[in-house]
């Protein structure tokens, strides 16, 4: 096996371009701001004996193009003379520069519409823009340099967020790579936030929505070349004050980092050390684990991380438009070729090593990774250590109202069979594409209610609208196709169905990776996959899982595990019909022949019996839960036909629900809706219709006494409540007259 030797390339970039905005006190003149300093970089390269790369700035080419044609004729000039030197010329665009976008000039006065200053911004087809700037480019330079091909591209102001559309287009015109993100990278004012780049040095494969993300496997295509930040937020700068410091910032950069032996080493003598203690301390773990300092507790972990890269790479970015001391550049370009440890490369020819490389490492296809990451979890899935806490605070996100669950990814069945020891009005099926895990799961907690099978994430085995809950613990960070999984989590749910989904938030560290996470993701790019797979309703919770339930320490998260709960909603199924549904199976759950034994919601439900009062508090949590605004509203009556004592007095609680600027009344154990608040049920009585289809249970305990205008004409005594464990604070009701005659 030959091994390739370790390669520190490094590419120095230009971006080739004039003002814009303008900064006061200046104004655009095409030869200072760009083909007098272009001309100084063309030449300290060729002295040094080193390539640069020119981004070209294409939105301003095709502005000149059109209204000042000897100025872009003069630009492809320089270009040619820049590949016949030696050089590189790649990609940018600023879309605020294009005459389509409203770029104007008035005697020296320059306009541009701030509006569409991203490439997200632009009115058009963006496919059909970068293949008409990626072939004026390419169509300038190959009378110089035949068989040239633009593969490397920046976005102007680095304004590669959103992503979406810029990377279909950038992919489908045979882009290679781009060059934008730099870790801790975040402008308010050109909206970008590169807080959580992968990297602040290495390419690597780019999410499909967040430049500054690592991709799933099926979404590897476009690099991702970080501009190389020596610190985070600093980009190793060629302009101004910088420019003299160019080479020292990367020598000290690289000298200080330890090699990959040292980390091996000082890592390996503290993880001995801590885990003889920790070994002997198994009682004392949760405890310690909350309370230790994060550098003591990740030392405690071993989480392999993913191969180390093959080659090293650094990208300096400069503006023929910035300030420059090109005697000081000229020496520093010579510094970084005599240290000898460096290469200086074309853009270009970094992207298409770097693509060579990441591409090498992704596995080729969706079973191929399934077999992967079966034979990397066997040991853990098939053991009987679990992280429980995590696992029930995700359980417990479940709406209680749900008896078709699917749990994805459920491993040895473990989790499958405690939801449905849970919820024992529930049926649970546990997929998973590891047989020996399916096989153990059938053998030990298969049942009448439980049951298991092997399953293609992307492809269920389902027919659309089969469950009505999805239930995916720690599972999603190790698909080959996120987007296609939750396309068939949508599918297989029914309307008003719900995801109930734990991720690890792995972009918060992103210096950490493990090898079993075929992603890197935070809450923003999760919200956004779940909304492109139709879900909405999206609530995600981010806990610190080590410092709240005394987890094992992970780093490559920071700890940090999302909570992810959404629902599918479709035409005709909105927040009302949510809270019918739930009231609905409430009624059916409950039997009123005798009271609750707690207050307990989940109890309640699991023991099947209350009087008015449980079935509140079991719709109510429900509700509340899903973010309804919810009040529990008791009432007494007097001189009622079921009441006791010398008023005969009798109790009875509803849910008030403030939807779209409106109260209604749910009334479970009636199973009853009332379009009117209980004080505008009690001013007027007659509101108060009842339930217009009453079942058996309502005929045959007569709750006409209670959900008609034979309640609410007798109320005496209304006390609110937001929670239903707060105390009960009573007010009086105004006599209103005469009491309506109760009913025959």
């Amino acid at each position: 096996m030959v091994v390739e030797k370790k390669r520190r390339l490094v590419s120095l970039t230009i971006d080739y371009e004039t003002w814009q905005p303008v900064p006061a006190g200046l104004r655009i003149d095409w030869e200072k701001d760009v083909f007098d300093p272009a001309r100084r970089f063309i030449d300290i390269g060729l002295s040094a004996g080193l390539p640069l790369t020119f981004m070209a700035e294409m939105g301003e080419y095709l502005w000149l193009k059109k209204f000042k044609p000897e100025v872009a004729a003069k630009m492809e000039e320089q270009w040619r003379e820049m590949v016949l030197a030696g050089h590189d010329v790649q990609l940018h665009l600023h879309p605020s520069w294009l005459p389509e976008t409203g770029a104007s000039e008035t005697n020296g006065d320059y306009r541009w519409d701030a509006d569409k200053s991203k490439f997200e911004d632009y009115p058009g087809d963006t496919v059909e823009l970068m293949a008409r700037a990626k072939a004026a480019l390419e169509s300038a330079i190959r009378p110089a340099k035949a068989g040239y091909r633009a593969t490397c591209f920046r976005a102007g102001a680095y304004q590669a967020q959103p992503f979406t559309r810029l990377r279909e287009a950038l992919v489908k015109n045979g882009i290679l790579a781009d060059s934008s993100v730099h870790l801790g990278g975040v402008s308010a004012e050109r909206g970008y936030d590169y807080s959580f780049a992968y990297s602040d040095h290495q390419p690597f494969f780019a999410s499909a929505y967040d430049p500054q993300l690592r991709a799933c496997p099926a979404e590897a295509g476009l690099v991702e070349i970080p501009v190389f930040t020596w610190k985070p937020g600093e980009r190793w700068f060629l302009d101004g004050g910088e420019g003299p410091m160019l080479a020292e910032r990367l020598l000290s950069y690289h000298d200080r980092r330890p090699t990959s032996t040292e980390i091996y080493r000082l890592g390996k003598k503290l993880k001995r050390a801590w885990r003889g203690v920790y070994g002997r301390l198994a009682f004392a773990r949760p405890l310690l684990n909350r309370h230790l300092p994060s550098a003591l507790a990740y030392a405690l972990v071993e989480h392999p991380p993913l191969p180390p890269a093959q080659h090293d790479y650094f990208v300096a970015i400069g503006h023929t438009k910035g300030d420059h001391d090109f005697d000081a550049l000229r020496k520093n370009f010579e510094t970084l070729k005599l240290d000898g440890r460096f290469e200086i490369v074309g853009l270009g020819e970094m992207a298409a090593v770097a693509n060579a490389e990441l591409g090498a490492g992704v596995r080729p296809s969706a079973a191929d990774e399934a077999a992967y990451q079966v034979q990397r979890e066997s040991a853990a899935i098939l053991g009987e250590e679990r992280n429980e806490a995590q696992s029930f605070y995700l359980q417990e996100k479940i709406p209680f109202d749900r008896s078709r669950i699917l749990d994805l990814g459920c491993g040895a069945g473990y989790w499958a069979a405690r939801i449905a020891g849970r919820m024992p009005w529930a049926k649970v099926t546990g997929v998973d594409a590891g047989e020996p895990f399916i096989a153990k799961a059938r053998q030990r907690y298969g049942g009448d209610r439980v049951s298991f099978q092997t399953a293609d994430f992307a492809n269920l085995p389902f027919a659309a609208g089969a469950f009505d809950c999805v239930y995916a613990d720690n599972v999603l960070e190790h698909a080959f196709d996120v987007d296609a999984v939750l396309r068939e989590c949508f599918r297989v749910l029914e309307a008003g169905g719900v995801l109930v989904a734990a991720i690890p938030s792995d972009g918060r560290n992103p210096k950490r990776s493990t090898d079993n996470h075929t992603w890197k993701t935070i809450p923003s790019d999760v919200r956004f996959r779940l909304a492109r797979a139709g879900f909405s309703k999206i609530r995600i919770e981010e806990v610190d899982v080590r410092a709240r339930f005394g987890m094992t320490p992970y780093p490559p998260s920071f700890d940090c595990m999302m909570y992810v709960v959404s629902e599918k909603r479709e035409a005709g199924f909105g927040d009302r019909e949510r809270a019918l549904r739930a009231m609905h199976w409430v009624h059916e759950r409950l039997d009123p022949s005798r009271g609750q034994r707690t207050n307990d919601p989940h109890e309640i439900l699991k023991e099947g019996v209350a009087f008015c009062w449980g079935y509140v508090v079991a719709l109510g949590t429900i509700l509340k839960k899903e973010g309804f605004d919810v009040t529990w509203v008791s009432m007494i009556a007097a001189n009622h036909p079921r009441g006791r004592g010398a008023e005969k007095t009798d109790s009875h609680e509803v849910l008030e629900l403030r939807m779209d600027g409106d109260v209604i009344v749910l009334d479970p154990m009636a199973n009853t809706v009332h379009e009117h608040s209980v004080d505008e049920l009690i001013e007027t009585p007659s509101l108060a219709k009842g339930n217009p289809n009453p079942d058996a249970v309502h005929r045959e305990r007569g709750y006409q006494l209670y959900d008609t205008a034979e309640w609410y004409g007798r109320v005496i005594k209304v006390a609110r409540r937001q929670d239903y464990a707060d105390r009960l604070q009573w007010k009086e009701v105004p006599p209103r007259g005469i009491e309506p005659p109760l009913r025959p």
